[in-house]
C-alpha cells in the first residue's frame, strides 16, 4: 500500500502473502489478531513497514483488549507506530502488551525474525505522567505501561507551558501547514517561547509524522477547513465541557465531514493535548 489509509477489521484482511505498508494502516481488530499468511501455507509471509509508513493500533475497552499484528515469517519495521488508549481502558502499572509477533509459522518455511524498529512511537490517551514504553525482542514488539507522558501532538512548536496549545501559535501553525505553507512562511510570527522551540524544518517533520492523528473527524483526510478549523476552535475554547451540546456544536459547525458526533470529535482533539 502506497497511499491513503486502510482500515482492517478482519483477521485475514491483509491476505495470505507478504505485505508492505508505505502509507497508513489502521487496525480495528482488538478481539482477535490480524494474521499475515495462513499457517497452512508454506511460502513466506512478511510484514514490512517503510520509513513513510504509519501503523495505528488501539488498546481499548474496559478489558483493555488490544490490536495485534502477527506475521508468519518476518517483521521489518520502520516509520511510525501510533497507539491510542481509549474506550474506558485503565491500565495497571507495569502491564505489558505484545502488539506484533514474527515467526508465527513455527519455523515453516523458515525461522522468522523481527528486524528494525519504529523511528517514532506516539502514544495518546494515557493518564497524566503515564505512557507506554516500547521494547523489542527477536520476534516481537512489546508495549509496557510506565512513567512518562503521552505525546503532546498539539504542542506543535514544542513551547513551554506558558504558550502550550496556544491557538495563536499551534493553531495557526497547523492551519498554515495544511494550507501548504512551508519554511519561513509557516513559522513567521507563529511560534511560542521555550528552550527547545522547534524550527520550521522540525515543525514540518512533526506534523508530517502525526498528520493521520489530526484527522479528528475520522473521514480519512486531514484538511485545513475541517480538521484544522475544529482544532483551532477547540484551542480557543479549551474549557468548554464535552457534556455541553451547544459548545460542542459550535466547535464543529460547518466543518465536520465524518460520521463522528460533535463530542467524539472534540474528545479526539483533547487526547492530542494531554496536560
Amino acid at each position: 500500500m502506497t497511499d491513503g489509509t486502510l482500515r482492517i477489521s478482519h483477521p485475514t484482511g491483509l491476505g495470505l502473502g507478504s505485505w508492505t505498508n508505505r502509507a497508513t494502516l489502521e487496525l480495528r481488530s482488538a478481539s482477535f489478531p490480524l494474521v499475515i499468511g495462513a499457517t497452512a501455507e508454506r511460502s513466506p509471509a512478511n510484514f514490512t513497514q517503510s520509513a513513510n509508513g504509519v501503523l495505528k493500533m488501539r488498546i481499548t475497552g474496559s478489558n483493555c483488549e488490544h490490536d495485534r499484528l502477527n506475521a508468519r515469517t518476518n517483521l521489518a519495521l520502520a516509520g511510525t507506530l501510533v497507539v491510542n488508549v481509549s474506550g474506558g481502558c485503565r491500565l495497571n502499572s507495569g502491564k505489558s502488551f505484545t502488539l506484533m509477533s514474527a515467526n508465527m509459522g513455527a519455523g515453516v518455511p523458515s525461522v522468522g525474525t523481527r528486524n528494525g524498529t519504529f523511528a517514532n512511537v506516539v502514544v495518546i490517551g494515557m493518564p497524566a505522567a503515564r505512557t507506554l514504553s516500547v521494547s523489542y525482542t527477536a520476534t516481537s514488539v512489546v508495549l509496557t505501561e510506565a512513567a512518562g507522558a503521552s505525546a503532546r501532538v498539539l504542542n506543535i512548536d514544542n513551547s513551554d507551558p506558558a504558550t502550550i496549545y496556544d491557538p495563536a501559535t499551534d493553531g495557526v501553525l497547523l492551519l498554515r501547514y495544511l494550507l501548504g505553507y512551508r519554511g519561513l512562511p509557516l513559522v513567521n510570527s507563529a511560534v511560542g517561547i521555550g528552550t527547545d522551540i522547534r524550527n520550521a524544518t522540525q515543525i514540518e517533520a512533526h506534523l508530517a509524522t502525526t498528520l493521520s492523528l489530526l484527522d479528528v473527524d475520522g473521514d480519512g483526510q486531514t484538511l485545513a477547513m475541517s480538521d484544522g478549523v475544529m482544532i483551532l476552535r477547540r484551542l480557543l475554547t479549551p474549557n468548554a465541557a464535552l457534556s455541553d451540546p451547544v459548545a460542542m456544536s459550535a466547535i464543529t459547525a460547518n466543518a465536520k465531514r465524518g460520521v463522528r458526533t460533535d463530542a467524539e470529535i472534540v474528545s479526539a482533539i483533547d487526547v492530542l493535548k494531554p496536560n
